[in-house]
C-alpha cells in the first residue's frame, strides 16, 4: 500500500512485461472472460498497452525527445483552494475517495496521473486504466470498458483488487463528450470496484460528478530545485538550481518556478544556444505567453471550441488592453467586461458577449482569471506588465523621450521601443531610476552604448559629490580604492562592459570633473569582465593602467559587492 511518506521522484523500475498481463487478467477476471467479447478484448489489450507507452515517457514543452517519466517527475500534491492542507493522490486512491483535480495550463495534471497511473501497475492490490480523453475514440472506449464492467460486475464479486480510472483531459474534449464522459464516471462509481480521477483546466464547469475537488498545489522551492536537477541530468546541462531560482527571484519570476510548464521554459532558455537569451524576462514572458495560447494545446493536438470569431493573435490584444487599463492587479468584474468591450468596438465586434469571452480566455489561457466575487487578476504580475507595456508602445502612448518614476512597468515599455536610450538616460538620472535601468539591462534593452555609457559617468560624478564615494583613491600603502553606490555591472553584457571600460578611460584622460568618475566606471568594467574571465583588449588594460602609477593593488566595490586584483596580474592582461 502507498503512503504520503513514498518518494515518489525516485527509485521506481516498472517491468512493464510482466504488468500488462497481470493488468488485463485482472479485469478480464473482473467482467468475466467468457462474456467480453474478442472485439472488446483487443480494444481494452490496446487501450492498456498505449496507455503504458504513453505514461511511460515524458516529453515538456520545447524538449526535442521524450525522456523517462522516472527521471524528471517530482511529487505532486492537492489541496482544497482558498487554504487547506495538502495531500497525496496516494492518500485518495488508499481511502477510495474520488475526486476532480483541477490545474492551469502546465501545471502537471496529466504527468500527475501518468506517474500514478506506472506507480499503480506496480501495486497488486489495484487494476490501474488510464483514458487520455483527447485520443479518437477514447471516450467511447471509457464508455465500453464501464458498460462491461457494469455487465461482468457479479463475476468479480469477492475479488479483493480495486479498479483505479484515471481519465485525463476533461476541458480538451467538446461539450458533448465531456457529458458522457461524467454519465460514464457516474455509472462507474455507483458499482463500488474502485474510484476514479478526473484531470480538468481550471474554470471548466463539470457535468453532474458528485465529489470532492482539489487543485495541483504549485511547487514547493525543494520541488523546483529538484525538477531543475533533474533536467539538468536528463539533458547533460549544466544548471544550478539554486543559482537559477535565485536569479528569478531577482527578477520578479519566483512564481515561474512553481509549475512544471514555466520552469521548463526557463531551463530551455537557460541552457538554449544563444548565451543572451536567458538574459531576457521579456524574452521567457513573451515565450510563456506564446506557449500558453498558441502552441500549448495545438503540442497535444487539442481543438478548444468557441462560439466567439476572435482568433488567438486578437484575443492576446485584447488582454493587452485590459491589463492596460487595470490600475491595480486585482479589479472589480466591471472594469475588465469595460475594458474588453472597447476592444471589441474598436474592431467592430460589440455583439460579442464579454463574459463569455472572458470565461473562454480564462479556461484557454489561464493568465487573466477570476479571484473571488467579481474581481478578476492576472496569475502572474511581470505577465500584467508586459502585456500592459505592449499595449502602451503599441498604441503609440509611451514616449520614451519624456520624464516619469520609472517602475518596472516602464522599464517593460522602454524594452519594447526601437530605442530605450532615451529612456535609459533619464533613468540614470532618477534618484529610483536604477531598479529600471537594471531591468533594461537584463532585457537587452535596444540603446546606444556609447551614449548610456556616459551618462552612467554622469550618475557616477552626481552621486559621488553627495556621498564622497565613486572615486579612485590611493591609500598609503599603494592600495587602489575604488567605490561606486550602484552595482549595474552584473546585468551587463560582455559586449557592453567592454564600451564602460573604453568609454571609462577616456573619460579619464579628458582632464575634466568627469575624470575620477570616468575611472571608476572604467575600474567597475573591467572587474566584471575578468571575473566573468571574458576577453579584453589589452591595448585598453595599458590605457587603463597608465593612471594607476604607484599602485600595486586594486579594490573594487560596487554595491554590496567588492574586487581585488593585483596590478602585475592587471598587467599581465595587458601583455596577452
Amino acid at each position: 500500500m502507498m503512503g504520503d511518506g513514498d518518494d515518489m521522484g525516485e527509485g521506481l523500475t516498472i517491468d512493464v512485461g510482466n504488468a500488462l498481463p497481470y493488468v488485463l487478467d485482472g479485469l478480464l477476471g473482473l467482467v468475466g472472460k467468457d462474456t467480453a467479447s474478442i472485439e472488446w478484448k483487443t480494444k481494452v489489450t490496446e487501450l492498456v498497452k498505449l496507455s503504458t507507452k504513453h505514461a511511460s515517457m515524458v516529453q515538456c514543452v520545447g524538449m526535442p525527445e521524450p525522456i523517462p517519466i522516472n527521471d524528471i517527475y517530482q511529487k505532486s500534491t492537492l489541496y482544497v483552494p482558498p487554504q487547506g492542507n495538502t495531500l497525496g493522490l496516494e492518500t485518495l486512491i488508499a481511502n477510495s475517495q474520488e475526486a476532480v483535480i483541477y490545474g492551469g495550463p502546465g501545471w502537471g495534471k496529466t504527468t500527475l496521473v501518468h506517474w500514478m497511473y506506472m506507480r499503480l501497475l506496480t501495486d497488486t492490490n489495484y487494476i490501474p486504466l488510464l483514458f487520455t480523453l483527447r485520443w479518437p475514440g477514447t471516450v467511447e472506449t471509457l464508455q465500453s470498458v464501464v458498460q462491461q464492467i457494469e455487465r461482468g460486475r457479479s463475476v468479480g464479486q469477492g475479488k479483493k483488487r480495486r479498479v483505479v480510472l484515471l481519465v485525463d483531459g476533461y476541458d480538451e474534449v467538446k461539450e458533448r463528450d465531456r457529458q458522457a464522459v461524467s454519465q460514464a464516471l457516474m455509472l462507474f462509481s455507483s458499482l463500488g470496484l474502485g474510484p476514479f480521477y478526473l484531470t480538468c483546466r481550471l474554470h471548466y464547469d463539470i457535468f453532474d460528478l458528485k465529489c470532492k475537488h482539489f487543485q495541483l498545489a504549485p511547487f514547493t522551492a525543494i520541488d523546483a530545485e529538484r525538477f531543475i536537477e533533474a533536467y539538468s541530468r536528463a539533458y547533460g546541462a549544466d544548471l544550478s538550481a539554486t543559482d537559477l531560482l535565485k536569479e528569478l527571484k531577482d527578477h520578479h519570476l519566483a512564481e515561474f518556478a512553481t509549475h512544471p510548464l514555466m520552469l521548463t521554459l526557463v531551463c530551455i532558455l537557460k541552457t538554449g544556444p544563444s548565451q543572451q537569451i536567458p538574459r531576457r524576462a521579456i524574452g521567457l514572458v513573451r515565450r510563456a505567453i506564446d506557449t500558453l495560447t498558441f502552441r500549448w494545446d495545438e503540442a497535444k493536438k487539442v481543438h478548444r471550441a468557441s462560439a466567439i470569431p476572435l482568433d488567438g493573435e486578437e484575443r492576446i490584444r485584447c488582454l493587452m488592453r485590459i491589463a492596460y487599463e487595470m490600475e491595480n492587479l486585482q479589479e472589480p468584474l466591471q472594469v475588465i467586461q469595460r475594458a474588453a468591450l472597447d476592444h471589441l468596438s474598436l474592431i467592430q465586434m460589440k455583439h460579442v458577449n464579454v463574459r463569455m469571452l472572458l470565461d473562454e480566455m480564462a479556461r484557454f489561457y489561464g493568465l487573466l482569471v477570476p479571484v473571488g466575487e467579481d474581481y478578476w487578476q492576472f496569475t502572474h504580475r511581470t505577465i500584467h506588465d508586459y502585456l500592459s507595456a505592449r499595449y502602451w508602445v503599441e498604441t503609440g502612448g509611451f514616449d520614451p523621450t519624456v520624464h516619469r518614476e520609472w517602475d518596472l512597468h516602464g522599464a517593460y515599455a522602454a524594452c519594447l521601443v526601437g530605442d530605450a536610450t532615451a529612456a535609459m538616460e533619464d533613468m540614470l538620472r532618477t534618484d529610483s531610476g536604477i531598479p529600471a535601468f537594471t531591468e533594461c539591462l537584463y532585457n537587452n534593452a535596444p540603446f546606444k552604448a556609447e551614449l548610456v555609457a556616459q551618462a552612467i559617468v554622469q550618475r557616477i560624478h552626481s552621486t559621488g559629490v553627495r556621498r564622497g564615494i565613486n572615486r579612485l583613491s590611493i591609500s598609503g600603502n599603494a592600495v587602489g580604492i575604488v567605490e561606486v553606490a550602484d552595482d549595474v555591472f552584473s546585468v551587463c553584457s560582455d559586449e557592453f562592459l567592454r564600451v564602460l571600460l573604453k568609454e571609462g578611460v577616456a573619460v579619464a584622460g579628458r582632464e575634466s570633473v568627469f575624470a575620477g568618475s570616468g575611472l571608476a566606471l572604467a575600474s567597475c568594467a573591467l572587474m566584471e569582465l575578468m571575473s566573468r574571465e571574458a576577453k579584453i583588449k589589452p591595448t585598453v588594460v595599458r590605457d587603463y593602467l597608465s593612471f594607476l602609477v604607484g599602485v600595486r593593488e586594486l579594490r573594487c566595490s560596487m554595491g554590496q559587492r567588492s574586487f581585488t586584483v593585483s596590478v602585475d596580474e592587471l598587467k599581465t592582461k595587458a601583455n596577452a
